[in-house]
């Protein structure tokens, strides 16, 4: 009998998503290695590629914590399933992060705005993220040595005592950025503010430094979790004994599926397990999406039921899916995931419909069998139609934009005056090879100014007027480095290979920025000394 249900998998959408992401994944992680054949589980990278703040990675760290966890597969497998509701909350608290990311600007001095803003959401993350991020994904890695020291260490409950334990056994790299007197000045100690300084007193110490190396603290503090997280998806996806496990941390569960089936127009937002009584227990997707198509919601819900049913051995009798478009109530769909396996062994889409053991809203169970019939219908006789709709949608999408094969875009930025569009680059290279050669580097200059003055159109003033009028750019300008750091880093480190700019109209306008530079087919460009 045909496999009708494998049109889950087969869908034009689900396919041009995932070589995509594919290829992304390979451009970040296998850069050396372009041949490598990627498996489906090699989805979970999809987070620290198009994530913020996962893709921001401590070498040094990743690779301390990965050594550790190789030399230890038993007992690491083992504390991993023990704390999984550690590490599914640590997973789902870090993806779910509120923090103003995109601020990568230097702070010397303070203002009643950046107090407010340390006070209302600096101060707030960084003790966030040291409780419920950093201190949870650390109790795996104590418990690893306490069992192989033959000492128990679940009993240290404070940071202090955790990060003690880490650096006896040689951690050290992974209690930098934690500093105690902070989270406990913040929690239940003091905090005051002078021009250039932030004071944070608790009963054990005091700690003076300025605000910008305060930013810099909580930027080592979420690199350092992104760092401990890449290192046990890492180890999970190479020992695959946990992927397997009927006990798996919902929060694997969580990446693996959010990576695999979201896009632009349906993002994954959290999970919620809990239990129905009677030995039993469901699952929570909460799911938001632009679209208020009931066909689009009904079939995502199915299919994310579809893929939990084939890629875990779980133990959860119903998926609930809530959907979020924008709408005062949120509807949501259940799904018995027992029966859906019956109709999954019957191979047949007319079986599928069965499986929906209760309905809210504008979800009619008896129009599930009707949906999918026309979702197969439609795919099959317009697969090029929904193939061109898509890569229009993707591509154009923010998000999606920003990456290219060789270069991304950090940052841009709408500098327009009142009477001329002018925008602002900031660009990364992608790999670590590529700045030596100057022919590449103008290519991708070209490009990324190509896109722009074609694409960007800017609001500015009219005059002196409230009126305004949208305009494409006539000057373009910004900065290229070398390598992914986060933008005060970048300027820390001097890791710039040049800035560019470039002019509509040459005679018309002259340069803003750059003086004493080489123009080369029509871009001016100043080199950084090497």
């Amino acid at each position: 009998m045909k496999q009708e249900y494998l049109i889950f998998e087969n869908n034009v959408i689900q396919k041009f998503c995932m070589d995509y992401k594919y290829k992304k994944i390979k451009n970040r992680f296998f850069s050396k290695n372009n041949d490598i054949k990627l498996e489906e589980k090699h989805i979970m990278f999809w987070p620290f590629v198009n994530l913020k703040p996962f893709k921001y990675i401590k070498p040094e760290a990743y690779n301390k914590l990965s050594s550790f966890l190789a030399d230890n597969i038993e007992l690491s497998i083992d504390s991993i399933l023990e704390h999984r509701s550690d590490m599914t909350k640590a997973i789902l608290t870090y993806h779910n992060m509120h923090i103003i990311l995109n601020n990568e600007e230097n702070i010397s001095e303070l203002t009643s705005e950046t107090i407010n803003n340390f006070d209302t959401v600096y101060n707030f993350e960084y003790l966030k993220n040291t409780e419920h991020v950093y201190g949870r994904l650390i109790n795996i890695i104590t418990t690893i040595l306490g069992k192989i020291n033959e000492k128990d260490y679940k009993s240290q409950t404070n940071i202090s005592s955790k990060l003690n334990i880490l650096r006896k056994y040689d951690f050290e790299i992974l209690t930098e950025c934690c500093n105690p007197v902070i989270r406990n000045a913040i929690s239940h100690g003091a905090v005051y503010y002078e021009t250039n300084t932030i004071i944070f007193i608790d009963s054990h110490g005091r700690e003076e430094i300025s605000p910008n190396e305060y930013i810099m603290i909580i930027d080592d503090l979420l690199d350092t979790c992104a760092s401990i997280l890449l290192a046990f998806i890492v180890f999970i996806l190479d020992t695959d004994k946990i992927l397997l496990s009927s006990d798996i941390p919902d929060g694997i569960i969580f990446i693996y599926l959010s990576s695999l089936l979201g896009y632009e127009h349906f993002k994954f937002e959290n999970i919620l397990p809990n239990s129905l009584g009677e030995n039993k227990k469901q699952i929570a997707f909460f799911i938001k999406t632009d679209s208020n198509s009931r066909k689009l919601h009904q079939f995502e819900s199915i299919k994310l039921a579809y893929f939990l049913n084939t890629r875990f051995n779980h133990n959860y009798s119903r998926i609930v899916i809530n959907i979020n478009s924008g709408k005062s109530i949120i509807p949501a769909m259940f799904i018995d995931l027992n029966k859906l396996k019956l109709a999954m062994q019957n191979k047949s889409l007319r079986d599928i419909g069965k499986s929906i053991d209760a309905s809210l809203l504008w979800y009619d169970e008896n129009k599930i069998q009707q949906m999918m019939w026309f979702y197969k219908n439609y795919y099959h006789y317009n697969k090029e139609k929904i193939k061109n709709d898509f890569l229009n949608t993707f591509y154009n999408a923010r998000s999606i934009n920003y990456y290219g094969d060789k270069y991304y875009i950090k940052k841009i930025e709408d500098r327009s005056s009142e009477r001329a569009g002018r925008i602002f680059i900031h660009a990364v290279i992608n790999t670590n090879d590529l700045f030596n050669n100057i022919e590449n580097i103008i290519d991708m200059i070209l490009h990324i100014i190509k896109t722009h003055k074609k694409q960007r159109k800017l609001k500015i003033c009219k005059g002196l007027s409230d009126k305004t009028k949208y305009t494409k750019p006539i000057y373009i300008w910004g900065s290229l480095y070398k390598q992914d750091n986060r933008a005060r880093n970048i300027r820390l480190n001097k890791n710039k290979i040049c800035d560019f700019e470039w002019v509509r109209n040459t005679k018309k306008y002259n340069p803003i920025l750059l003086k004493e530079i080489n123009e080369i087919r029509g871009i001016r460009i100043k080199f950084e000394p090497v």
